[in-house]
């Protein structure tokens, strides 16, 4: 394990990605030997403890761009991959992309959302270095960690520009569950961003359902939880070389560590 930054930088100046660097290629790895798996997540528990209790579960790990195509310093030196060789999972071949753990509440701050009864707007603040999706999928996996009966489903509205932005509509089980139907089925035939962008349009479906036919002005903050962008774009986790999904989609994972792939 070792420290790593990017040389990409945010406005602010700073590393735009940084914290724990760990490659499962440098660690003992035989096939089917439940020792070794043991061994790597038991360093990626290591990794995340690392960062105090501050930062808390749960946990997203996702993928970003293959090694060669992100420039990282690694314990102050630029990181180079000398583990051609190495024994590679069948997973990790087909899916060379550097894998990175993060917490959900450094992708979403959902301390300002609101019940509608609570009055006052209701504010969900969002990471930008984030994709989109990846937004609604850390809130709901919070609101469900800290055992939230409802969720959120994205709000697409069109700006004059052409643009789209995305707000945040709260909604009951059932309308998740029809939400998390249509947008597995719109991912499984447009991939992932196209699927969540075809899929968001379910939300008026839902307005619809509940009387509401039209969004005014006035509907608007009673309605939508409103995306605000936090000021830090920064991505701070472990970020994992030559990594599966056998090692990081497990049972035990989830349950111990609260960490989701």
């Amino acid at each position: 394990m070792q420290d790593f930054f990017t040389e990409e930088k945010n406005t602010a100046g700073e590393p735009l990605c940084s914290g724990k660097f760990i490659d499962f290629g440098a660690l003992p790895l035989e096939e089917d030997n439940i020792d070794d798996l043991n061994i790597r997540q038991k360093k990626l528990v290591e990794a995340v403890r690392s960062f105090g209790t501050n930062y808390k579960p749960p946990y997203i790990i996702m993928d970003l761009a293959t090694v060669d195509d992100i420039k990282l310093v690694v314990e102050n030196e630029k990181y180079k991959d000398d583990y051609k060789e190495k024994k590679l999972t069948e997973e990790a071949k087909k899916n060379p992309a550097l894998k990175f753990l993060i917490s959900a509440s450094e992708i979403v701050d959902l301390s300002s959302i609101s019940d509608e009864n609570m009055g006052g707007m209701s504010v969900v603040k969002c990471n930008p270095s984030i994709p989109v999706y990846r937004w609604f999928q850390a809130a709901n996996l919070m609101l469900g960690f800290c055992d939230q009966l409802g969720r959120v489903v994205p709000f697409p509205m069109d700006q004059d520009n052409g643009m789209t932005t995305y707000h945040f509509l709260r909604v009951n089980p059932r309308e998740y569950m029809e939400y998390q139907k249509l947008l597995e089925f719109c991912v499984a035939k447009h991939g992932v961003e196209e699927g969540f962008n075809i899929s968001s349009k379910y939300s008026y479906e839902c307005l619809s359902a509940r009387g509401i036919k039209k969004i005014t002005h006035d509907e608007v903050d009673k309605t939508l939880t409103h995306v605000m962008l936090m000021k830090d774009s920064k991505m701070r986790g472990v970020l994992l070389h030559n990594a599966g999904r056998e090692e990081l989609d497990t049972e035990e994972i989830k349950k111990k560590h609260f960490i989701y792939y």
